[in-house]
């Protein structure tokens, strides 16, 4: 099972939640596939699922779908790419959020007791300039990105 009780009452943190997120800025490195741990998955940037703890995003979105849909998908297909949009986090140091698609999958390895996932990851890295300024000043520093839809 998984590790640490007490976790599915843990908030979902949203991105600007992870510590020290305002020292981040995205690795110009691509993007990897690599073996994560589940528990320092810790959050999302969906809108819908970011203010709630794991136990409300389950029962959310298990209300819309069927578990043995899920339980297959994590157990038979590892890699998540078969037919689906990869899962992709977002690294800050030890902690990763989830990029839109695969919530689903990730909440209920999580609740099956999946230790490890694996994902799609953009680093985020701590920009040394930063360290030690205030914080208005790191602000000022980030740029700001436009995304297109």
């Amino acid at each position: 099972m998984y590790p640490e009780a007490g976790w599915q009452f843990e908030k979902i943190k949203r991105e600007d939640e992870v510590i020290n997120y305002h020292l981040y800025h995205q690795s110009p490195l691509p993007m990897f596939i690599a073996e994560v741990d589940l528990g320092k998955i810790v959050g999302t940037d969906h809108s819908t699922f970011n203010t709630d703890n794991w136990i409300k995003m389950r029962d959310t979105l298990f209300k819309k779908s069927t578990n043995e849909k899920y339980v297959a998908m994590v157990r038979d297909n590892p890699d998540h790419s078969e037919g689906l949009d990869p899962i992709t986090v977002k690294q800050y140091g030890e902690e990763y959020i989830l990029c839109q698609s695969g919530n689903h999958r990730v909440c209920h390895a999580k609740f099956t007791g999946f230790l490890t996932i694996r994902v799609r990851v953009r680093q985020h890295l701590i920009d040394p300039s930063l360290v030690g300024k205030p914080i208005k000043q790191q602000m000022e520093a980030i740029p700001i990105r436009l995304i297109n839809y």
